[in-house]
């Protein structure tokens, strides 16, 4: 719509004679290979003059004599390899702008953000982006190879300082954006909705504060958004979050309660309805210490969900039972949950997601028993349950990890023997059971049955004993 909006208005103020397309319809829109769109077939059409007050309707092209097309300054369009020509064999766009006029756009987008910059300590942008240069030459800048057009902006790691203009949301064919390592500070400008070819957005280290827009949401195209390390101070209105964001990072920020005289502070939590992107394969939303509420059990029904980070956060309430449930095929690989205030027990079907490489929940409160079947988690390599408040003995199931390399079980209320299968286990390193009421019997063959062992500690325990 917005390429069809923008051929409209050239035909109307930018060329040589006002033309009103009079036959505007989808069938009449073409797309390229970029999906860009082509206003095309003036068959039916209206010539304004200027010094005419009548306005003259043309017939389609193949029954209307050429003639009568150039004394009205309309030039004949013929189509030839993608490419659309006039009479004097000049490329022009249907979408009635030319090349020139939409590089024009990207250009005077870029320059609005020069001028914004106020501090570039390295005057990479300051000397480089020149008007007398093209702009598909200047740092941090990458065009298309067919059309010319700006389709990605990374200035990352320059050290620049200012707000991001609303203006770059006329870079209609950007598809990578980065500005990564930086000291932009403000608000994240509303027109980036415009930006409907956008796929990557990289705003890490920054000062960005304000509200997560929930325009940004509402990009389709958008697969990845990176925004770690800001001052953000909340997710508002995500219910039309884009259907294919496959990578949301939003951890190190502030999210915190901004208290008014007049409102009740407001919480803090994680929007439901991230649960509707449903092609999201990463969430990290760790180091939020303001963090709140529960973990909202949508997440996991996504399918494609791999990895979620919420360490160091403040959530409570029960780790969700549908994790891993066998209605929700799942392909989770890291659960990451440690320093929260997460209560209940450990769900009994973790075993259910058996690509899980890393799990960690310590430092929670979690109550009960470690799960035997968790045994059967053959691709594991961590498991962190330390921190916790889990009785019983340690499920002899636990050697039945071919795979595991770190298993932290300390500070909790673990009894009974440590299994010494365990140290059958060639792949570990890291072994801590420290300030439980565990015994512990080493056989003679350690050292040789875990040799990548770099860390055993079995200290404040009931009673340890060599054979």
């Amino acid at each position: 719509m917005i390429d069809v909006a923008s051929a409209l208005e050239y035909l109307h103020f930018g060329y040589s004679i006002s033309i009103v397309h009079c036959d505007v319809k989808p069938s009449n829109v073409l797309l390229d290979q970029d999906m860009f769109g082509h206003l095309s077939d003036f068959g039916i059409a209206k010539l304004l003059g200027e010094e005419e007050s009548m306005t003259q309707t043309l017939a389609t092209v193949g029954n209307m004599a050429p003639v009568g097309l150039y004394q009205y300054g309309l030039s004949y369009l013929t189509i030839l390899e993608e490419n659309v020509y006039d009479v004097d064999n000049r490329p022009i766009l249907l979408s009635g702008r030319t090349e020139d006029t939409l590089t024009n756009t990207d250009v005077d987008a870029l320059l609005v953000l020069k001028t914004r910059i106020a501090h570039d300590p390295n005057t990479l942008v300051a000397n480089n982006w020149s008007t007398s240069a093209s702009v598909c030459s200047w740092i941090g800048v990458t065009c298309g190879v067919r059309h010319y057009r700006v389709t990605a902006l990374n200035i990352s790691y320059l050290g620049l300082t200012w707000t991001i203009p609303p203006q770059l949301g006329n870079l209609s064919f950007l598809a990578l954006l980065s500005i990564n390592n930086n000291n932009f500070y403000g608000s994240l400008p509303y027109e980036l909705i415009r930006l409907h070819r956008l796929k990557y957005i990289n705003f890490n280290h920054n000062q960005l504060s304000g509200n997560v827009p929930s325009s940004i949401f509402n990009i389709s195209s958008l697969q990845e958004l990176s925004l770690k390390h800001n001052h953000l101070s909340s997710i508002v209105n995500v219910s039309s979050a884009g259907s294919n964001l496959m990578s949301l990072d939003l951890s190190k920020n502030v999210f915190e309660e901004k208290y008014h005289p007049l409102y009740q502070s407001a919480s803090r939590e994680i929007p439901k309805e991230l649960g509707n992107l449903v092609e999201l394969e990463i969430l990290i939303l760790s180091n939020n210490v303001l963090l709140k509420g529960q973990i909202p059990s949508l997440l996991f029904n996504i399918s494609s969900l791999s990895i979620i980070e919420l360490t160091n956060n403040s959530m409570t309430g029960d780790l969700p039972h549908n994790i891993c449930s066998h209605q929700h095929p799942s392909a989770l690989k890291r659960v990451l949950l440690s320093e929260n205030q997460l209560t209940g027990t450990i769900p009994y079907n973790l075993w259910r997601c058996r690509e899980l490489t890393d799990i960690s929940l310590s430092y929670n409160q979690f109550t009960g028993r470690i799960p035997r079947d968790i045994g059967n988690l053959t691709m594991l390599k961590h498991l962190a349950i330390d921190g916790n408040n889990l009785v019983g003995e340690i499920p002899y199931e636990i050697d039945n990890l071919p795979n595991i390399e770190g298993l932290g079980l300390e500070n909790n209320n673990l009894v009974g023997h440590i299994p010494a299968t365990i140290f059958n286990i060639s792949t570990l390193k890291l072994l801590t059971c420290r300030d439980n009421t565990l015994s512990v019997s080493l056989p003679s063959i350690i050292g040789f049955g875990v040799p990548n062992v770099e860390e055993l500690n079995f200290g404040n325990n009931n009673l340890l004993l060599f054979e």
